[in-house]
């Protein structure tokens, strides 16, 4: 068992369920920061001796993560988070096009992180790019028909996130990038690239990216249990981007500013357990969520799940439900009173009043993205914390019913 955790946890103790947001810290990756932080403060780019010792843990950090991902060294890119990430590799390839005779086409899903969505929107409005945005099906899943039907001689770019942050749903990556590497070969053109944002997959799949013809990969230390301050950009070496944050020669040139070295070692580390722990906690995880939807189903009528219920289409701690007539909000705070974290959608989303974009992908009311709640489950998470929380569930929904009765 992970050794941050005391998984045998009282009833009063708080159960964490929102992964998906945020992992916590493993306790060994939180001493090595607090290490490297006294021990390797210097500005990793000085030439004195302080100086080329950080440099070179840098360098370690960076052979462990392009030896998880099976590519080079030089291939990967260290930034500040996976919101980074994103929009290095999409903003730095696209401005790579500026002498292109006709304007960039970008295809990209309806259910894509807000840090992919976003900054893709904004060059559409400044006309910058051309874009659409595929609609997904009933089960969170594009249908490679959709994409290939959507491809044309001006398309340079695709991004479709390798599994969605909210419903768990894995795309077809593999599949999706031989399509591309066919299109590429018929056109006898460089392009179109392919994107894929694996943040949420990489504990639980193979995110290699050269298997998969991926071009350009993010991930992040927020996600795999490390602290965060460090992301991820793989960049096949026959990609070229522009750097989006200048004033100095860090990464290749391609991400200026002094490496958060203690950051990144414990992101080279945290990727090495990823990699041991994974199989494992697939079946121990997939055993837990087959288990959460059998039990609701049992207890609760009414429940919807969002997302494919198949193993292989889903993320194995992933749980996305709603009932119908109760607002997510009711759920969240309600769980959160009995000391239960879990979420309505995205984190990078919860400012706003509006409900869930995901769901309406998937072909939910305005309604029904207002009721969605998210399960992420983690390597602390038990089956007494699911019993814990099926239970607060169930009387979170009977006490909603009996007001509901009240004012009828």
């Amino acid at each position: 068992m992970f050794s941050l955790f005391n998984t045998k946890k009282q009833a009063s103790e708080y159960i964490y369920i929102d992964h998906a947001s945020a992992t916590p810290v493993d306790v060994h990756l939180l001493e090595t920061f607090h290490t490297i932080q006294k021990t390797h403060f210097a500005n990793p780019g000085s030439i004195h001796r302080l100086g080329i010792d950080a440099k070179k843990l840098i360098d370690q950090a960076r052979k462990k993560v392009s030896n998880v991902l099976q590519a080079r060294p030089e291939e990967i890119i260290f930034t500040s988070s996976g919101t980074e990430s994103n929009n290095l590799g999409l903003r730095g390839i696209l401005q790579s096009f500026s002498n292109l005779s006709f304007k960039p086409q970008v295809l990209t899903t309806s259910i894509e992180h807000a840090s992919v969505l976003e900054p893709l929107r904004e060059m559409k409005s400044r006309g910058i790019i051309d874009l659409v945005e595929l609609p997904v099906e009933e089960n969170g899943i594009i249908a490679l028909k959709t994409i290939r039907e959507a491809l044309t001689v001006h398309t340079v770019l695709v991004s479709v996130i390798h599994a969605n942050n909210e419903v768990g749903t894995v795309q077809l990556i593999r599949e999706i990038g031989k399509m591309l590497e066919k299109h590429r070969e018929a056109q006898d053109t460089e392009y179109p690239y392919f994107h894929t944002d694996a943040c949420q997959s990489i504990n639980y799949c193979d995110v290699r990216p050269e298997p998969f013809r991926v071009d350009l990969c993010t991930l992040n230390s927020s996600k795999i249990y490390a602290p965060r301050g460090a992301g991820i950009l793989y960049v096949n070496r026959r990609v070229k981007i522009n750097p989006q944050i200048v004033g100095g020669n860090q990464e290749h040139g391609m991400r200026a500013a002094t490496e958060n070295t203690a950051a990144i070692v414990a992101c080279g580390d945290a990727m090495e357990k990823v990699l041991v722990m994974r199989e494992a906690e697939n079946t121990r995880l997939h055993e837990l969520q087959t288990y959460t939807f059998s039990e609701l189903a049992k207890v609760i009528p009414n429940i919807k799940i969002w997302g494919s219920v198949r193993k292989d289409e889903r993320l194995p701690n992933n749980i996305n439900i709603s009932v119908h007539g109760i607002f997510s909000e009711e759920f969240v705070v309600g769980l959160d009173m009995k000391q239960i974290a879990v979420s309505s959608k995205s984190a990078c989303g919860m400012n706003s009043d509006e409900g869930s974009y995901v769901i309406r992908a998937l072909g939910g009311t305005e309604q029904e993205s207002k009721e969605a709640i998210r399960i992420s489950m983690g390597r602390n998470t038990t089956k007494e914390d699911i019993d814990r929380f099926i239970v607060e569930m169930i009387k979170i929904v009977d006490r909603h019913q009996k007001v509901k009765n009240l004012l009828l």
